[in-house]
């Protein structure tokens, strides 16, 4: 790699590292371009060079986190672990990452996912199908899924609803309510998937 081209990688990586900072700190609303510039010691110009917006910088930053927790640890628990479990797995993840960033950041994040994501080097919507896939093909070799419903439907409902949980759920302030809710809201749809 050429010095040039680490010196834009070094920025970048620069660039990311201080909005990171100032995230975790500042209500997504009051957080700038130019606060970030100002901060990283860099021009708008060398700032919109690596980024096409504030939204698509806070989306890389989170979506990317998000998107190596997930793997991370669901990728261990997948042999000897219910589909069931693992959607409460999946689940808690989400919960955890809320509790440890700014709700508002998040939710802007998993937003700008939703509707870009492209944006990302992972493709996390992608990744969440492929898991929702495996999950549900567990689901029915368990017998816990019914066998007669088409997996992708099942993939596609499942992250649609838990996008939702998601949405709906960050208003609660309490952490606590939000688990409960989720897990509430998980087994009603797994009632739905499953076998009564």
């Amino acid at each position: 790699m050429n010095l040039r081209k680490q010196q834009a990688l070094q920025t970048y990586y620069h660039i990311l590292s201080t909005a990171k900072q100032l995230a975790e700190n500042k209500p997504y609303e009051s957080l700038s371009v130019e606060q970030i510039c100002d901060c990283a010691g860099i021009s708008k110009g060398g700032f919109y060079h690596h980024f096409s917006s504030k939204d698509e910088l806070i989306a890389l930053l989170y979506g990317s986190e998000l998107g190596t927790m997930l793997e991370e640890q669901l990728t261990r628990c997948f042999q000897n672990t219910s589909a069931f479990t693992l959607l409460k797995i999946y689940i808690d993840i989400i919960v955890e990452f809320l509790e440890t960033k700014p709700r508002d950041t998040v939710i802007r994040c998993w937003l700008m996912l939703i509707a870009h994501p492209e944006i990302t080097d992972k493709d996390f919507f992608l990744e969440s199908f492929q898991i929702f896939y495996q999950i549900v093909e567990q689901g029915k070799q368990e017998g816990t899924i019914r066998s007669d419903l088409d997996t992708e439907f099942c993939q596609s409902f499942l992250n649609g609803t838990i996008t939702g949980i998601i949405l709906y759920g960050s208003a609660f302030k309490d952490t606590e309510a939000l688990k409960n809710y989720a897990l509430e809201s998980l087994e009603l749809i797994y009632k739905i998937l499953g076998y009564d």
